[in-house]
């Protein structure tokens, strides 16, 4: 696998009554005009507003500079968003935006010069099939947001349950527990590469593996914060190579970022020409953060609404995915986004995520479905008394009881999910009654391994953790 730079172009689309495109330009002589030695900019984020400064719509440029809005007629104004400021300046328009009142709308550029100060290096990591005496990976991408070159030092550190087998771009230096690579020339693009892994035979099942990768320099990076980079994956004898993650998981804060991973695999015994996913968003995730990290193959992604429905579209177009029979190492990919919860999200709503993926024209594979709750902050004493529950028996072969307390009638959500955060099962309880109340709950389809059970009634959170074992 070589070194690739990756697109990805997000489009809002509603209502179409008119067309408002235009392309954004590195300017390199400043003249203002898109002639011989000038650039195109890719993947950069420009934005709708109206007359007011209001926020309506958002586009990430293609892999030729073009942003193009299919809007209903108004008068609007163009922006950059301000992510493109840490790179670029805006040379023309000198204001920084256009306005727009007539439709169809077409050769709306935006002229920019790099911005010499700093340069933003950033690290995004992947990785699957780690089970004991067998070989995982970690994808790793490492780029460079800024138009000024620099060189940058890669570490990955491994978990001690795993073991440096080979690498796609062969490392500088390789020690027992952290692999270095020396990449050169970053400048708006990045670096993809895979890592191959044994993970030890004594590794228990359930358990998980936890690795970190970081890019060097941070003096002078424009944000450092993303420049680290760390994640955990479950050890199992099985894997669905077609999934759904989420970190951190459980409870989280309205501020809180939310990671999204879609891996995928062709698991077919053909090479899949076209791949699209198809992401819906949960109404209490705020659009106006969304933020595309990074994936495995070039790609682009639309925003599609559909009344109150928000569909995140990825599309993997001609990626020539070999199927897993010929190609194991190469037969999968992925993407990552972050985006946050609403900042008014209220406590203890729950935020679903599940995705499909399409291989060409077969029916969709419909991932896992995560979830995370806003954090429930309790402000009277008495709100902790309740927060105990019964699990027996703990551990469980199968069938399982719980008891616990309840002040109201009001239905109850039960949740439970592996460690991993994955949700595994669901039920609304609607039998609740004010007191001590009892709930028998069928566990015999679930793996061997730890889980946390989440259970909410009224007001009250009660988590427990119970081991199942075969």
């Amino acid at each position: 696998m070589t070194d690739s730079i990756k697109v990805n172009a997000i489009a809002t689309i509603s209502d179409t009554c008119g067309n408002l495109s235009g392309r954004l330009i590195k300017d390199n002589n400043s003249n203002c005009v898109f002639d011989v030695g000038d650039t195109v900019l890719s993947s950069q984020l420009i934005k709708v507003f109206d007359q007011s400064d209001n926020f309506l719509f958002m586009q990430y440029t293609d892999a030729n500079g073009f942003y193009d809005f299919n809007i209903p007629v108004g008068n609007y104004k163009i922006k950059p968003d301000s992510s493109v400021f840490n790179t670029y300046n805006i040379l023309c328009p000198s204001l920084g935006y256009i306005n727009v009142s007539s439709f169809p709308s077409t050769n709306n550029d935006f002229f920019a010069t790099c911005n010499t100060n700093g340069y933003d290096l950033y690290a995004c990591m992947n990785g699957a099939f780690f089970q004991p005496g067998q070989y995982g990976y970690v994808d790793l991408l490492i780029g460079n947001y800024s138009c000024n070159s620099q060189n940058a030092i890669v570490k990955l550190a491994l978990d001690s349950l795993t073991t440096f087998t080979n690498s796609s771009i062969t490392p500088t230096n390789i020690t027992t527990d952290t692999i270095t690579w020396n990449l050169s020339g970053l400048m708006n693009n990045a670096y993809s590469f895979y890592v191959t892994l044994y993970t030890s035979p004594g590794a228990a099942l359930n358990d998980s593996v936890e690795f970190f990768v970081k890019v060097d320099p941070t003096v002078g990076d424009n944000n450092p914060n993303n420049n680290l980079q760390k994640k955990k994956f479950i050890i199992s004898n099985s894997w669905d190579p077609n999934d759904k993650s989420v970190s951190p998981t459980g409870q989280v804060k309205t501020d809180s970022w939310l990671d999204y991973t879609v891996r995928f695999q062709n698991t077919g015994n053909a090479s899949a020409y076209n791949i699209y996913i198809l992401d819906t968003l949960d109404q209490n995730l705020d659009l106006n953060t969304l933020t595309v990290l990074g994936s495995s193959h070039e790609m682009y992604s639309e925003i599609i609404t559909s009344g109150q429905k928000r569909i995140l579209k990825f599309l993997f177009p001609d990626i020539m995915l070999p199927d897993s029979n010929h190609n194991q190492m190469l037969s999968h990919g992925f993407v990552e986004y972050k985006i946050k919860p609403k900042a008014n999200s209220s406590e203890g709503t729950y935020i679903n995520n599940t995705a499909e993926i399409y291989f060409d024209y077969n029916p969709a594979v419909v991932t896992n479905t995560v979830q995370n709750q806003i954090e429930m902050l309790y402000t009277d004493i008495n709100d902790l008394l309740y927060k105990e529950i019964e699990i027996f028996p703990n551990p469980t072969i199968g069938q399982i009881t719980l008891k616990y307390n309840s002040s109201d009638n009001k239905e109850t959500k039960l949740n439970i999910y592996d460690i991993s955060g994955k949700l595994v099962y669901s039920k609304n309880i609607s039998n609740t009654k004010p007191g001590i109340n009892y709930q028998n709950i069928d566990m015999s389809e679930l793996l061997s391994g730890y889980y946390i059970i989440k259970l909410q009634t009224g007001n009250n959170l009660y988590t427990s953790k119970i081991v199942v074992t075969k």
